[in-house]
Order: structure tokens, then sequence, then C-alpha cells
């Protein structure tokens, strides 16, 4: 309950200008209506404590250089909005609750009940109305709220924050007042054009974007994000650029999380709303305190199946791209757009549609620069929001509180979004996210990339290296020795510490900026042994390795993570661009970084120069490259599963053996693939006729002449195929598919990759013969070898892995050989295949391999 004990209008404590000041087509085009807002303060023991006289004393000062918050909201004589500066005052309310105190509202929650409590009573924000509405309240506990209502058509949120930082400054008197900038008010800086000039498309205008729409069930909450919360969401949302700001990392989880609450069409167009701030973006731009509106709309738009199943970053670089599209011209085009279509503003009898958003950002703003004498306020909000839909975001009271996400939604999907909220950031809690440049300068160039750069998958390969604790060791990954020797590392590697790009003609290069690689540190309240067999998965890529979507130039090269679970275990997530290097080359990077780690002998350095791998001229294609004749770009990937199946060094042996009716033994390689090729025509139940394909990846480092250097850093990985029948590579002995591999890989000498080289020079677009642009059909199989990589060697001091491999793999039909973390022989196969199809798979690629008797592990179906 609160008492009214007051009303009374304040009026400037000297004379100001009257007259008619005229508003902007932004002024006009703002929501017609009053903000309304409280501030709660803890009284701070003083007798005089928010005394209703001092304050008003200075409310009467502060509206002498902000005149125009003492007239009346008018029209001019052609019916336009304007504000009559006629200094006939404020509405000031003096009230007092002997209900409620300052801890009343720990949990405070914006809703009409507040305004009604807090805010004054506004009869009507049409003409003639006042421009600002004041209310003190004093409640049981000797503390005050202040509750403001200022008229949206005067002032943007900037502007308000600058009225109360003054009003406070006054009231404090001494230095505080001396040092006050006073606002400026000429708006005529914002008029339209004669004649208009509308440049670009203002959807966001039109009476679609906020429909009439009848005032229904909502909810208002305010969801806290603490300063690790918010590193974590920003290091899930790592854009071409490299960092993404507070605001669209947040404002795309929030978009995220909406469209699943909400539980919208995956086909459904969503758009997020969002005020640009226009000051600094003006040619010449606004004075600095500029009083009035100068934000513009702008709006990102997707599908909703987009926005839900691609990463943070794909709703985050959407929000970048629209707010980078505001310049001097936009913002003239909106104002003179404005000027053509003569709407107002928005009224509160609209709304949004269910499928949209409208965020606002008060981040960055002086919230809580409120000091009138007694302290800073305990917190501010805004004291209702318009409905369902309308988001704000705020700094949390305290120093490093992190931010507040003030939101309102319908009842019954309030519940499941705050659950949507929180759940991403429970399982890995991202303590520090920082940038690591080279230790010493590094040279300033651009890198030239070969054809085979540009032909892999134009994303980030992500790996993990898990180690188990070593003993109670305090030093146990140094966050701060990883990232020294990281940083020597890229001294020596500092092409990774520069950034993807694209050179003038549009040809992809690395620009060596020395800009650095992202270093996140984390912590997990798993336990290794929750990973089970550590089988890749986007579960696990998304807990333990940062991303940076999309992968485009322009992009960050490296990206690492070090995440610390409850068992003291520790993952190093690593994403290497693959268009910066291939395996070999990454692994060469990682494990140089941690011989300099554990101050081993200085890592031998890469060979930098990749015009080894140019095309001749003229060019002189030989042989027939069937495997890049085909675009086989794809919109979507179907969806599969991901598993490893080891196989002993018993059962390795077996399967090379002539006890399989072959009649030679098989290199370890071709008995693994050959193995698998026929698994996985069974298990998919292929027809005897139908024709399968089995591409696998070959390094051209000893294949040309003469040889790559030994430490090439790039890509030298090209591919090769051999098809055959179904029911040959089941009907026949593993010898089978030996003989087809070694057909497919004996032609691979120099003249072949020169030939493969020169073709890729005349594609106009490699991208659908990138990796991960394919789809692959199914009845193909996609094997990559890194047998023979050094994928164990990566000891920093504190012990080698105990697993090393691929975070997640790409698409059904992809196949990865590498030998096991024992280091006993044995083999391990991550595989990713349809999800129907993998139960009878781990079935057929076990059958037989138990070596006795010699027993014939043909296709039963033969």
């Amino acid at each position: 309950m609160v008492e009214i004990l007051e009303t009374s209008f304040v009026v400037p404590s000297e004379e100001t200008p009257k007259k008619g000041l005229w508003l902007s087509n932004l002024d006009v085009a703002a929501t017609r209506g009053h903000t309304p807002t409280v501030y709660f303060f803890r009284s701070n023991g003083d007798p005089d404590f928010f005394s209703a006289e001092a304050v008003k004393a200075a409310l009467a000062k502060a509206l002498v250089p902000f005149y125009p918050m003492a007239g009346r909201l008018g029209v001019d004589r052609d019916g336009r909005p304007e504000i009559d500066c006629n200094a006939e005052g404020a509405v000031f309310v003096l009230a007092r609750s002997d209900q409620h105190t300052v801890d009343s509202f720990k949990d405070f929650e914006p809703s009409p009940e507040m305004r009604r409590l807090f805010v004054p009573a506004i009869d009507s924000a049409d003409p003639p109305c006042p421009v600002l509405f004041l209310q003190l309240t004093v409640l049981k506990c000797g503390g005050v709220a202040l509750g403001t209502a200022m008229h949206h058509l005067a002032v943007d949120g900037r502007s308000a924050f600058h009225f109360i930082q003054t009003w406070a400054a006054l009231a404090r008197g001494g230095e505080a007042a001396a040092g006050l900038s006073p606002p400026f008010h000429e708006r005529t800086l914002l008029r339209e054009r004669t004649p208009p000039a509308v440049l670009f498309d203002h959807p966001e205008y039109a009476p679609s974007a906020f429909p009439p729409r009848a005032p229904g069930p909502c909810v208002t909450t305010i969801l806290k994000l603490s300063r690790e919360q918010v590193a974590f969401l920003k290091a899930r949302c790592i854009t071409p650029g490299g960092f993404v700001s507070t605001f669209r990392a947040v404002a795309a989880h929030v978009w995220r999380s909406m469209c699943v609450a909400r539980g919208l069409a995956a086909d459904a167009e969503t758009r997020l709303f969002l005020p640009a701030e226009v000051r600094g973006h003006l040619r010449p731009p606004l004075p600095p305190h500029y009083f009035g509106n100068a934000l513009v709309r702008v709006s990102a738009q997707a599908r909703v199946g987009d926005i839900v199943a691609g990463p943070i970053g794909f709703a985050a670089e959407r929000i970048k791209s629209a707010v980078d599209r505001v310049s001097d011209e936009y913002a003239r085009s909106v104002i003179d757009h404005l000027g053509v279509i003569k709407r107002g503003g928005m009224s509160a009898k609209r709304g949004l549609p269910d499928t949209d958003l409208s965020v606002v950002s008060w981040l960055g703003m002086p919230m809580y620069e409120a000091d009138f004498g007694w302290g800073a306020p305990q917190f501010m909000a805004r004291a209702q929001t318009y409905g369902s839909g309308f988001v704000y975001l705020t700094s949390s009271p305290g120093k490093d509180a992190g931010i507040s996400v003030v939101l309102g939604l319908e009842p019954d999907v309030m519940k499941q979004f705050k659950k949507l909220f929180y759940e991403e950031m429970e399982e890995v809690e991202i303590v520090e996210s920082d940038v690591v440049v080279p230790s010493e300068v590094t040279p300033n160039h651009t890198l030239w990339l070969s054809n085979l750069d540009l032909l892999v998958a134009r994303s980030h390969t992500p790996t993990v290296y898990f180690y188990r604790p070593n003993g109670h060791n305090p030093g146990f990954f140094s966050v701060q020795a990883l990232k020294q020797s990281l940083a020597k590392a890229l001294v020596i590697f500092y092409p990774l510490a520069g950034r993807l790009h694209a050179g003038p003609t549009g040809r992809v290069e690395i620009r060596c900026t020395g800009e650095g690689a992202l270093f996140v540190m984390a912590r997990s309240k798993s336990v290794l042994d929750e990973f089970g067999d550590f089988a890749p998965s986007a579960e696990m890529r998304r807990l333990l390795v940062p991303k940076a979507e999309p992968a485009n130039p322009p992009c960050i090269l490296v990206l690492v993570q070090v995440t610390f679970f409850k068992c003291g275990g520790v993952c190093l997530g690593v994403a290497v661009h693959h268009t910066a290097a291939d395996g070999l080359g990454a692994l060469h990077f990682v494990n140089a970084w941690a011989d300099i780690a554990r101050s081993a002998e200085l890592p031998t350095p890469p060979f930098l120069d990749r015009t080894l791998l140019r095309a001749r001229r003229p060019p002189a294609v030989l042989f027939d490259h069937a495997e890049y004749s085909q675009n086989m770009r794809s919109a979507a990937t179907p969806p599969f599963d991901s598993a490893i199946l080891r196989l002993s060094k018993d059962q390795l042996n077996f399967l090379k053996s002539t006890a399989l009716g072959s009649q030679k033994r098989l290199s370890t390689f071709k008995a693994v693939v050959a193995h698998v090729w026929r698994a996985a025509c069974e298990a998919r139940g292929l027809g005897g006729t139908e024709t399968t394909t089995l591409y696998m990846t070959a390094d051209a480092r000893t294949r040309v002449s003469p040889p790559l250097p030994q430490n090439f850093l790039g890509n030298a990985i090209f591919r090769t195929s051999t098809t055959a029948r179904v029911e040959d590579v089941l009907s026949n002995y593993l010898e089978f598919g030996g003989e087809r591999i070694q057909e497919a890989t004996a032609r691979l000498n120099d003249g072949f990759v020169r030939s493969l080289i020169d073709y890729l020079d005349s594609v106009d677009d490699v991208r659908g013969l990138q990796k991960g642009a394919w789809a692959m059909p199914g009845t193909d199989l996609w094997v990559i070898s890194w047998l023979g990589l050094p994928i164990y060697e990566a000891d920093f001091g504190w012990g080698r892995p105990v697993f090393m491999g691929r975070a997640c793999l790409q698409f059904a039909g992809l196949v990865y050989v590498m030998h096991g973390p024992e280091g006993d022989g044995g083999i391990s196969v991550a595989v990713a295949l349809e999800p129907e199809n993998m139960p009878r798979f781990k079935a057929v690629f076990y059958k037989g391999l138990d070596g006795k008797g010699g027993r014939d592990i043909r296709s039963d179906t033969t």
C-alpha cells in the first residue's frame, strides 16, 4: 500500500526560453508514451536522507538547462507533435509506504503493480500532457523509491540518464555540480532532406512490424547472468571478426531460447528488432550531449530452424549484420523514410507477433550514476515493460556483477524459457576468455594459399586431448604456463596468429597480423569417466572446443579451450582452421606448443612457402579427377550417430592375415578400410547391383618431386576414390577391397598431384567440392587415416594425453582410422553412420574377429 502525501509542480528555478521545440522524425517515431523506471535507495542513517525539499530544489535547478522537461507535449499548427517549452513544471509526487522496504524488492520484477505503486499515474500520453512525472516514496525501512516517467517523444534512454545524472549532481552540490555538461537541444540536425533520399528498405517501420494486439497475459522477470556466464556465452559465440560484444552474445542466446520455449515451427521466420544508436554514426557526429531521440530501428531475420539448430554464433552474426548496416547514409534514409510515410510512433496498443522479439540495450548506460548525496541506488530497472516479447539488457548493480535480462513473455512460455536460458551454462563454466598474441613482433604480410588449401572444409577442425591428473601437482596444466608457451609458439607459427581474409580478387588468403589466438579457460562439474570412450559428438564439441561461426573470411584461425574437470583431469580443445593447416600441420603446431611448455628443445619451425603447390602455366591436366567433378553441396546434414570401435592387436593381425582367405598379408590401412567398407555395405542393407564409392584422403608431401619439406605448414592432402558393385565388396575376401584401395593410391605420384592442382585452378567455385559442403550418398564412405600421425605426443610437462581425437564428425559415412591410446598396437575407428544403421554396423564390424579357427567373415548375405 502506498499513500500519496502531496502532488505539486516543480518549475525551473530561473527564467527559461519559451518556445515550441521542433521534434525530429526519430522523436515522432518513438513509442507514444512515458517510460516508467524506478530507483531503490537504502537509507544511510542521515536524518535528512532524501529530503523532499532538497530533491525538489535540485530538480528546479536541473530544469533550467533541461527546460523542455518542464514543458508540455503539444502540437504545432500543422498537427505535428512538438514540445511546448512553457515552464509549467514537472509533476512531483511525494508518497509513503508503511508496508514495503528496500529488501522487499530483492526479487523485483517489473509489472503493472510496480508501476502503480511507485510511478505517478498518467491519464494520457497524448498532447497536451506533461513531459516529466516523478514520485518519491518513503519506505517503511527509511529507504526510498524514486519513480520516473519521461515521455519517449522527448528523450531516448541516453538523454534520460543524462537528465538524472545532472539532477543528482546538483543535489550533491560542490564539485559534482561544477562539472556538468549542458544538453544540446537543436534537433534540426536530424531534419529530413529535401528532396528525400530513401536508399534502403526499412520494414521495421511498417505497420505489420508491430501490429495491433489485444492485451494478453504476460509475466515479466529479471534473469541475471554472472560475469562468468557472460564470458561463457561470448566464448561460445565467436564470429568471423573474433570476439563478440556482450550485447550480441546475450541477445543471440535470448533469441534462440525464445524460439525453443515458444515451440516455433522450424520453417517459420523470426525477427529480432533492436534500436541502434546513431549519435556516433552521423557525419559529422551529433554533439556528445544531444538531447532527444537518436535511435533507429533495425532487425535481424532468420529461419527458426537455423537459429535453433545452428551455433549461437549464427544468431550473433545475424545481429551483427543488422547493426553494421547503420551508417550516416542509413540513418538519413530512415529519417527521410519517416518523413515520406508520415507515421507516428508505436502506441502501447501495438505488440509483437509471437515469432519476434524486441531487444533494447541499456548496457554501458550510467544507470547507477544517480547519487543524490546519500549513495548510489541499490537497484534500478523499468517499472513495467511493454508486453510479451520485449526485452531489456541492463547492467546488474555492483562492480563486476554481470548483467540482467528484463523479459516479458506469456506465462505458459516463461517457465520453459527460464530452464532453457540457464541450461546451456550449467554444464561448463567459462572462467576466462582471452586472446593470446605472439610474444615477439612477427612478420606482417599476406600468405598466399594453394588450391589444396582452398579445397578443404572451410571450417575449424575440432580436436580434443584428455589428460588424467598426475598426482597432486598444484601446477597441473597451469593456465599461465600454457598462455606463455602459446605466445612463444605463435612466434614460430605466426601465420596462425593472423586472420583469414579475402584478397582483392576474392581469393582467400591469410593476413599475418599477429592478432592472436583465442584462449578460453573453463571448469566442468563432470569427471573424465563420464565421457566413456570419448566418442565424438556435437555435445563434446559444444562443451569443450570454442567455435567461430561462420568460419568464412574474415576469421580467427586458432581457438583453444582448457577445461578443468571435478576429478582433476583436463581437456584441451583445439580448433585450427582447416584452410590454414591440415592434420599434420595442426599436430606440428600443438606438439611444438607442448615442447615449449615443458622446456624441451626448440621445436622445428614450420615451412611456410605454399607456392611449392602453385598451379603450372600453362596448366597440364593429364588425369581424370572424377573425385572433383561433382558439386555435392547440401543445405542440410541428415542426422547421424557417432561411435568409436576399437580393434586389438590380435584382431588387427587377424584381419591382416591370410586366415581370411586372402592370398597375401594386407597392410594395416588396407585391411581396416576394406573391413569397414564391407561392414558399412552390409549394415546399410545395400542392394547387390548398387555401386558404392570409397573416398580416401592422401598426403602429397612425399608424392611430389622433390618432396615437400617434412615441416610444411598448409594443406597437402587430396582425395582419391575407388568404386565397386556392392555384391563384389560383400562376396569377396578383404583382399578385393585391398586391391581396389591399392589401385586408387598407386597412381598418386607427382604428375597426378600437379595435374589435380592445375585442374582445380580451372574450377570457378570450389565450395561445392569441399568436404564440409558434401552430402554423402548413403552408399558411400569417406575414410581419413591418422595412422602414423603423432597424435599422442602433446606432453605439456604433465604427461601424454590418455585420448586424442576429433570432438565431432561432420556427416554420415565419415570414418577416421587412428592408433589407439593404449599404445599396444591396437587401432581405433571413429565412424559416423545413419542412426538406424549404427547398431547393425557395430555387430557386423566385430563379427568373426575372435580369431578362432580362421572363420570366413565374408557377408552372410552371399
